[in-house]
């Protein structure tokens, strides 16, 4: 699809990073978003894309070029926006975007300086009367005012903001920066800033936030059974799923490399050793004749229709498959047949059966003769195959086919 408008990240884990717009809506931050960004005050914007213009579709507060921005507008094309603590700038697709430096937020001016300079008059009067009652009552005890910066440090010493600093910004604003663990005690560090009266930018990168766009950018590749974990230092993860190195891993790659705060990533397959390993236990137990089993929804689903002696065999299999190690990847049992048929997955119809009881054939009418390790034109390999089924594998999956007797 053919993008009119893209934008450049100007801060947070993004930062620097380029992103089409095509035409539609965009919901960034929140539980359901496109772009999973962390907001001021958890809130979640959607940006409404069209041919002629971009705009707000919701009441986030945004700023631009540091100026309070009416919603009812469209955003401008090559301004500085700070939507919630997130900055970007807006351009058509065209365009060469700068990464200009994101502007301190101001307050709105009063358009009636007569009233403005009222009230500073009366405020000037109300300071003076105050002042001269202060000097007439001399408190007995004297409270010690606990200074701004201590309390900054008495507040960084939350071991869930290990890691992260606070830089002063222009006219008196704060930057908080650096790698941290949670985003909530973030959040709430902020608010508490703000509390005080405190201007605050958030350009730090928690854990939790650059596990999500690590996610995000798997998901958005194709990769959907997989799991991200932080690794030994905040600023890795490990991947654990069915990856291989291909050209979608390396244009995935590519685009993990551009996570901002990302310094590394390790792939686990394991999801080949636990197939490997249920297959192995179940073929040990002599109950796989009938199954079938495949990776879905982050489980080994184990289906067939099974009488209930072997039902108990199967589930006391899984039972201890799940128990040992507790798997990443857990073994779940459906006791329903299932929809496979050999029309689908041999090249010929079986006309005939044959051999022994150790070293079974199944023999097809284009003349082909099926034994146990054959691999099919599909890719398939034959992996068990007795008078009453033929079990094929490929890859993390089992497929069970009835015979005719």
């Amino acid at each position: 699809m053919d993008c009119t408008y893209k934008l450049k990240w100007l801060n947070g884990p993004l930062s620097g990073r380029e992103l089409a717009l095509p035409v539609g809506e965009l919901r960034i931050g929140g539980s359901d978003s496109d772009i999973a960004l962390c907001l001021e005050q958890d809130a979640q914007a959607t940006l409404s894309i069209e041919e002629e213009a971009i705009r707000l579709a919701c009441a986030t507060p945004a700023w631009v070029e540091g100026q309070p921005w009416e919603l009812e507008q469209a955003l401008p094309l090559g301004r500085v926006i700070d939507l919630a603590g997130q900055a970007f700038v807006l351009g058509r697709s065209g365009d060469e975007l700068s990464t200009p430096g994101v502007p301190a937020r101001l307050t709105q001016r009063s358009p009636a300086r007569a009233s403005v300079w009222h009230w500073g008059a009366l405020a000037a009067v109300c300071g003076l009367v105050l002042a001269v009652g202060l000097l007439a009552w001399q408190p007995t005890l004297r409270v010690p005012v606990l200074d701004q910066d201590e309390w900054l440090a008495t507040q960084l010493k939350d071991p869930q903001l290990a890691g992260l600093s606070v830089q002063r910004g222009n006219q008196g604003s704060l930057v908080l920066k650096g790698l941290c663990h949670s985003s909530p005690s973030v959040a709430g560090l902020r608010a508490k800033l703000r509390a005080r009266g405190l201007l605050v930018y958030d350009e730090s990168v928690c854990a939790d936030s650059l596990l999500d766009s690590v996610r995000s950018v798997l998901s958005l590749n194709g990769y959907r059974d997989v799991e991200v974990k932080s690794g030994t230092r905040l600023d890795r993860v490990v991947i654990f799923g069915n990856i291989v190195a291909d050209t979608t891993w390396q244009r995935t790659s590519a685009q993990l490399r551009a996570i901002q705060a990302l310094e590394g990533w390790r792939v686990v397959n394991d999801q080949a050793l636990l197939f490997d390993d249920l297959l192995s236990r179940l073929t040990a137990r002599q109950v796989l004749g009938g199954l079938s089993v495949r990776v879905s929804d982050k489980a080994l689903r184990v289906s067939g229709q099974l009488d209930a002696q072997r039902m108990a065999t199967v589930t006391e299999v899984l039972d201890a498959f799940n128990r040992d190690g507790a798997p990443r990847l857990s073994a779940v049992f459906q006791n329903i047949p299932g929809m496979a048929s050999a029309e689908r997955y041999l090249p010929s119809s079986i006309v005939g059966i044959g051999g022994n009881v150790d070293s079974p054939y199944v023999q097809l009418a284009n003349g082909m003769r099926l034994q146990q390790g054959s691999v099919l034109p599909s890719g398939y390999r034959i992996y068990a195959l007795d008078r009453l089924s033929m079990a094929l594998l490929k890859d993390q999956e089992l497929i069970s086919l009835p015979l005719p007797l």
